[in-house]
């Protein structure tokens, strides 16, 4: 009878390679998930900004809102008013930025009743 108790080295080489394997894989999606993440957050913070330049233009109401520009951070917006009706003004926001190096643009319209 043979005794069978251990592994030979060829056994414990194969499993090393599948573990380094599986672990070279595990890191490099753990890599891209921060990054998509690092991603999402800098959007959310570009959109939280533009939400609150939206808001503020259409809590001032009709008749209230004038022309203008602002910057916020790496954020620049523009916004025009023009009175499309006697009870509406559409403001247009032209929206400017950098994100990841690379330059974006963006335009919001909001339509304030009276």
């Amino acid at each position: 009878m043979k005794n069978n108790d251990g592994f030979t080295l060829v056994e414990v080489v194969f499993l090393l390679m599948v573990l380094s394997f599986g672990f070279l894989a595990l890191a490099q999606a753990s890599t891209v998930a921060l990054h998509q993440a690092s991603i999402a957050g800098r959007q959310d913070q570009r959109w939280a900004t533009v939400q609150r330049w939206s808001d503020s233009l259409t809590v001032r109401g009709h008749g209230n809102v004038t022309a203008g520009a602002d910057t916020i951070g790496d954020i620049s917006a523009s916004w025009t008013v023009d009175s499309i009706a006697p009870d509406l003004e559409r403001v247009t926001m032209a929206l400017e930025g950098t994100s990841h190096d690379a330059a974006w643009q963006d335009t919001l319209i909001l339509h304030v009743y009276r």
